[in-house]
């Protein structure tokens, strides 16, 4: 059983970081999250059954030793004991330098956004924005991700990109950032720029003692923002309120449901309610 080790982020060139993962159970049991089973449903579709079979498999042997996902090309290592290490790869399309800019500038306009990420969870709204800017969010089959694999098996799919992908789909149940990652959006690029819309100071630029205080009148003078009404935007609408009839005050009693304060055997509490409604 392989060593599990925490996300490794190791600086290299292009438009996001590289982060180098060592698989967290590397069985491939991703697909939990949303955005996981969306990754997963596209792979599937793609990938022969028989393949993606061999590919759980390994997966389950835990064959996938380590992942790294840098802007549109995502690299696995694949060990086993009766053949030599194999290379995997899975590519899709990055994001360009102007849609970087602009979905990045997005990300700070609304607050659910960068609240959603740092939770560990991608907004459910996040596809609409890549949208807004032609972006695709999760690769379509047949033509993404694009599959290669030094192995000798007849692909395009096998069962070392298979393996990759189920595991690759586990890591980001656990960290969405990497999905980011792999479309070119860096994670400490973005927090930075929350960091800098937000006024929130740098560990550079945090007061000590000897800084003297700023007076009230010294402060610049709040700029308006067209930002400002759409900030706490609503991601969809609120539902619409219940209204009983009005010749049926006791439906109310129907929509709650039995109490879970009472016992649960105890089933005249709700022919009590319901004359309790009726005599009102």
């Amino acid at each position: 059983m392989m060593e599990i080790r925490p996300l490794e982020v190791d600086a290299s060139p292009g438009m996001a970081e590289a982060a180098r993962v060592r698989a967290r159970t590397g069985r491939g049991t991703g697909g939990k999250t949303w955005w996981g089973r969306q990754w997963m449903t596209g792979i599937q579709e793609s990938c022969p059954r028989q393949v993606m079979d061999n590919g759980r498999r390994d997966a389950k042997r835990g064959r996938i030793v380590t992942i790294t996902v840098s802007p549109g090309v995502i690299v696995g290592e694949s060990r086993a004991e009766d053949e030599a290490g194999e290379q995997p790869r899975l590519t899709i399309k990055p994001l360009s330098a102007e849609q970087i800019a602009a979905i990045s500038l997005d990300l700070v306009k609304v607050a659910h956004f960068p609240a959603d990420l740092l939770a560990g969870q991608i907004p459910v709204d996040l596809p609409e924005l890549f949208a807004r800017h032609d972006a695709q969010f999760m690769p379509e089959p047949p033509h993404e991700p694009g599959v290669s694999c030094g192995c000798e098996e007849i692909g395009p799919w096998c069962r070392h990109t298979a393996s990759l992908a189920l595991v690759l789909a586990e890591q980001l149940d656990a960290d969405p950032f990497l999905l980011l990652a792999l479309h070119g959006l860096d994670r400490k690029a973005l927090m930075a720029s929350w960091r800098e819309a937000w006024g929130a100071p740098t560990s550079g630029d945090v007061a000590t003692p000897s800084t003297p205080p700023v007076a009230a009148d010294e402060l610049p003078e709040p700029q308006p923002s067209d930002t400002v009404t759409s900030f706490y935007s609503l991601r969809r609408p609120l539902p619409q309120p219940f209204e009983p009839a009005d010749d049926d005050p006791s439906a109310v009693i129907e929509l709650l449901g039995f109490p879970p304060f009472f016992p649960a055997g105890d089933r005249t509490v709700m022919q009590t309610l319901d004359n309790m409604y009726d005599d009102s």
